[in-house]
């Protein structure tokens, strides 16, 4: 027996997969936008990308190659985000220290304490901020940063070293790897 095309099915079917792509979260876009931007710096943009990290002037040069790539292709986009900012959240997201980049500048910050990915806090002028607008992620965007900060120190946040303890640029860095990972469980 034949089976019949019914039209009101497929329009059905279609329609339910825009309302998945519209309740794509703003920040998981932004994740994979940054992860098409940092393969694309991988494959064409190797050495100065490798280099980036440690020299300001190849930070600069990027930035630009990241604008030009963000804007060479429609489709990296955010609705609810102008193109720039896109960009420029990229640029720090890579380039620099992600959430925390706006704290490191700030000559007036002091100290930047973050105790989960979500709960970040801030001491200006010596009084400490809570600073939700600073939050990574998740766990691995976190470590992620603390691992970037730590290349130039030859050091990383493993299992094997779970508690690090070191200088970046002057700023100490103290991290503990979370038990998820094979972190210290304290009590």
């Amino acid at each position: 027996m034949a089976k019949t095309f019914n039209p009101l099915e497929y329009a059905v079917l279609k329609q339910t997969e825009v309302v998945q792509e519209v309740n794509v979260s703003a920040t998981e876009r932004l994740h994979t936008i940054t992860k098409k931007v940092r393969a694309y710096l991988r494959d064409r943009h190797r050495e100065s990308f490798a280099r980036s990290v440690i020299d300001p002037k190849t930070r600069e040069e990027l930035k630009t190659v990241i604008s030009d790539y963000i804007h060479q292709l429609p489709n990296l986009c955010i609705p609810t985000l102008e193109k720039e900012s896109l960009i420029k959240t990229v640029q720090q997201e890579i380039l620099y220290f992600g959430p925390i980049q706006k704290a490191l500048d700030d000559p007036l910050v002091t100290n930047i304490d973050v105790n989960t990915p979500y709960d970040v806090f801030i001491e200006r002028d010596g009084e400490e901020e809570f600073r939700p607008d600073l939050a990574f992620h998740d766990e691995v965007h976190l470590e992620n940063i603390i691992n970037k900060m730590l290349i130039p120190d030859g050091k990383s946040l493993t299992a094997n070293e779970p508690h690090i303890d070191s200088l970046f640029d002057n700023y100490r860095v103290c991290a503990v790897l979370g038990v998820k990972q094979g972190g210290i469980k304290t009590f």
